[in-house]
């Protein structure tokens, strides 16, 4: 108290905010299940001694080298627990008052103002004018260019209005007569879910304009991304992905904090993602109960569900196949099957048709657009793959080896197994490998590139 009372004394204070919780379940409990490990920790080491034979040996330090692995977790989690009961963590953000420096307040340079007014004005229109010279010269007309500015204004100021309609749909999931251990685990779903891009639910919301002007479809949008939040989490499971958005996954998240080799962290993840499908539901049918089109509405969202999970299954089994099944004939059609069902259908085509059927588009122009965006969802799944070999943690959010670790079947794979057959003999010394490091990552890149796989797989985008 005394450390943020004296806060006051650096400045006006902004904003204060101060929060609590509660571990003292959490370090007993820890406490409880320590002692337990310690105990069988010393039976195990008993039970060693008096081994007849190598089997029973192998077996039992097998079990030992776990029991004693999970005591180490343990306590490393019950030293941490303690630094939190003993400590308090404060942060503080300071910011000097508007013109002034540390040697005080700064009249404002009119001239050099005025200066930077023009600078800026002649870089704009230098700007302008070689994006126009640029256009004349590679045959990209005017329009297009100007439609992507006029999307990105729309994508940036969209996003903006969505997450502030998600950040308020899920404070009403928080419900204080809930079980302690129900809450936490909302609680984890609402971070995850705060973190989206918002492009299906913008792709929604510009369905929706094809016929309407108004902002009745951003209660779906935001159901859309709340099911996207749910499917994730399943997939995360499934690639025992460490990071999702940025942060880490539910699953690794409970690992950490359970300290355990059990499979519990993957039982509550799912338990986390199926209550977010239906809650989807809840919030389609609270928004749209008497809305004349909620019939068809939700037949089309089960069908995008559906296909999504059959491709799930397909990017599921496929590596396995490829990988184990040594007379397996790999086909490019069920890749672009994969790409069609997962992701066309579920990134790009489900969610405009949804914001189509929302406002009553008819069924010709529902059919007409599902058609042409059928490939560009293809084509965003090409990119999607190429920036899973080729991009950084930080763009993709999640981790850049994941598509070479889990011997992922994509185009540029496909590409090189079927027409490359000494550049597909070095890949695999790479691809399927657990715990690719650094220099692996670009050696699979260096093959892709020299394969002309990427070029393959850009020219089919």
């Amino acid at each position: 108290d005394e450390a943020l009372n004296s806060v006051g004394d650096l400045g006006e204070i902004k904003s204060k905010n101060i929060s609590t919780q509660d571990v003292s379940e959490q370090f007993y409990d820890l406490q409880t299940r320590l002692s337990t490990k310690k105990i069988m920790k010393e039976r195990l080491q008993k039970y060693l001694t008096q081994a007849k034979d190598i089997k029973d040996m192998l077996q039992i330090e097998k079990e030992l080298n776990n029991t004693i692995s999970e005591i180490e977790s343990m306590e490393g989690r019950m030293k941490r627990l303690s630094g939190q009961i003993e400590f308090s963590s404060v942060n503080i953000s300071l910011e000097l008052p508007h013109r002034t420096t540390d040697e005080g307040f700064v009249w404002p340079d009119f001239l050099q103002g005025f200066r930077e007014f023009l600078s800026n004005c002649v870089d704009f229109f230098v700007g302008l004018f070689g994006i126009m010279i640029y256009a004349i010269v590679f045959g990209v007309p005017i329009i297009a260019i100007l439609a992507v500015v006029a999307f990105l204004i729309y994508y940036k100021n969209k996003t903006k209005e969505l997450t502030k309609e998600i950040t308020k749909y899920n404070k009403t999931l928080i419900n204080e007569q809930d079980n302690k251990i129900i809450k936490e685990a909302i609680n984890k779903f609402i971070e995850m879910n705060n973190s989206g891009k918002f492009i299906r639910g913008c792709l929604i919301d510009l369905g929706y304009r094809l016929n309407k002007s108004d902002n009745y479809a951003t209660t779906l949008a935001i159901a859309y991304e709340t099911f996207q939040t749910s499917i994730l989490i399943h997939d995360d499971i499934i690639d025992n992905a460490p990071i999702r958005r940025n942060k880490q996954t539910i699953n690794y998240s409970y690992k950490q904090e359970l300290g355990t080799n059990e499979n519990i962290h993957n039982n509550l993840s799912i338990c986390i993602g199926d209550l977010g499908f239906f809650l989807t539901n809840e919030l389609i049918l609270k928004k749209y109960k008497n809305d004349k089109n909620l019939s068809k509405l939700l037949s089309y969202y089960n069908n995008i569900v559906i296909n999504t999970i059959k491709g799930e299954i397909l990017d599921v089994y496929l590596p396995f196949k490829e990988k184990y099944q040594k007379n397996n004939i790999l086909k490019e059609e069920d890749i672009l099957e994969i790409y069609k069902l997962k992701t066309s259908h579920y990134s790009i085509v489900g969610p405009f048709v949804l914001g189509m059927i929302l406002s009553s588009s008819s069924a010709k122009s529902i059919k007409e657009m599902e058609q042409i965006l059928e490939n560009i969802g293809i084509a965003f799944q090409i990119k999607d793959d190429i920036l899973g070999i080729f991009s950084s943690k930080e763009i993709l959010g999640k981790s850049i080896y994941s598509d070479i670790e889990e011997f992922k079947q994509t185009i540029l794979y496909s590409y090189i197994k079927l027409n490359k057959p000494k550049y597909y003999k070095e890949l695999l010394k790479y691809y399927g490998k657990e715990n690719i490091t650094e220099e692996d990552a670009k050696e699979v890149q260096k093959i892709i590139i020299e394969s002309n796989s990427l070029e393959y797989a850009t020219n089919m985008m």
